[in-house]
């Protein structure tokens, strides 16, 4: 295996310049397509498995060394199939559960705001 380093990476008219660090802070770490309603993975970047606590309560469980610390991002968002329930995802409030190299907690609420299961979470997470 080879390796290629260079201190910056243009195209090929020699415009939009990145550094590799730039690339590298700037790509999803972690990425999920998660079912609630059945507890199934569909397809994922770096997560271990997904801990379903409760209804629309999940712990997005990561693999060893997926994120280097705790200063990450988390995007999310959701799809509901059937009937008129809006979800919403939000990342669990780190002040009653901690946001972990190894883990992170996530919950989704209908319009009504209660807990809900649905088919689609999608989740990234870009940082260190």
């Amino acid at each position: 295996m080879s390796t290629l380093k260079v201190n910056t990476i243009q195209n090929t008219s020699g415009g939009s310049s990145s550094t590799a660090e730039q690339i590298q802070q700037g790509r999803a770490k972690v990425w999920l397509n998660y079912n609630g309603s059945t507890n199934s993975i569909r397809d994922d970047l770096n997560v271990s498995s997904v801990t379903d606590n409760s209804t629309g309560n999940y712990t997005v469980n990561l693999d060893s060394g997926a994120v280097a610390n705790t200063g990450y991002a988390v995007i999310s968002g959701n799809v509901h199939t059937s009937g008129v329930v809006l979800g919403t995802v939000f990342l669990r409030d780190s002040g009653q559960v901690t946001k972990g190299t190894g883990s992170f907690q996530i919950e989704v609420f209908n319009s009504g705001n209660s807990h809900v299961d649905v088919n689609e979470v999608h989740v990234a997470c870009f940082g260190d």
